[in-house]
């Protein structure tokens, strides 16, 4: 008998720790749920705010980035340039491209084998404090896609008296001119085959080249899909 209750002792004892070992292991098993639940909320939430920073405008897939505090919005591609190298560009824009209403008439195309003109009438564009800057962004991006530049000026007599060359919508005709001057309307206007017209009012020079450069790459991928 006595064997009988130490052995049911035993039994109750055993019984008494085991409850407790369940008892852990069911919290241990809602500890690692919570965790894993976590985990899967911090990417999931992590990968909805980068999809924010992404968008895609006019075929093009843009992402928001910053520099310093300054917001950018990039879009990478590449191409293969006359000698067969592998080229890779980044247009970095500071105005968000849905956002830049500046109209534009025209296909732009870039004649082959030709050198592009930049002619700038600097006439009240001088006092705008994006006006070195842009000019640069554009003839930067006409470098980075292999495209040949050269500065001039609309008019003969300030061209003649600086050295710099001439060259206006009549001037070229088998060159690309981008005429750059002060308007009534911040505009892009295409009045002959090889010419464009960049009309500037209120500073907004800025808009206005940014507007350029977008419209020249979405030109050139729609040329291609023909």
């Amino acid at each position: 008998m006595a064997k009988e209750k130490k052995n049911e002792r035993k039994n109750e004892h055993e019984i008494q720790e085991e409850k407790p070992s369940k008892h852990k292991e069911k919290e241990l098993y809602w500890i690692i749920l919570g965790m894993i639940g976590i985990i899967v909320i911090v990417i999931g939430v992590y990968y909805y705010s980068q999809s924010l920073k992404k968008f895609e405008f006019e075929g093009l897939e843009f992402s928001k980035e910053y520099f310093g505090k300054i917001p950018l919005f990039r879009y990478s591609y590449y191409f293969t340039d006359d000698v067969g190298r592998n080229r890779s560009v980044n247009l970095n824009l500071r105005i968000d491209p849905r956002k830049n209403n500046v109209s534009i008439d025209g296909e732009i195309i870039y004649p082959k084998d030709k050198f592009v003109y930049v002619s700038i009438n600097s006439t009240n564009l001088t006092s705008c404090d994006f006006s070195a800057p842009s000019v640069s962004s554009l003839a930067q991006f006409l470098s980075s896609n292999n495209i040949e530049v050269k500065s001039a000026f609309p008019d003969e007599k300030e061209a003649n008296s600086t050295g710099i060359r001439h060259a206006n919508c009549n001037t070229h005709p088998t060159n690309l001119v981008i005429l750059i001057q002060s308007g009534k309307e911040t505009k892009i206007t295409k009045p002959t085959p090889n010419c464009h017209i960049i009309d500037v009012s209120n500073c907004e020079i800025l808009d206005a080249i940014e507007k350029f450069e977008l419209q020249s790459i979405v030109d050139a991928k729609n040329a291609e899909l023909v």
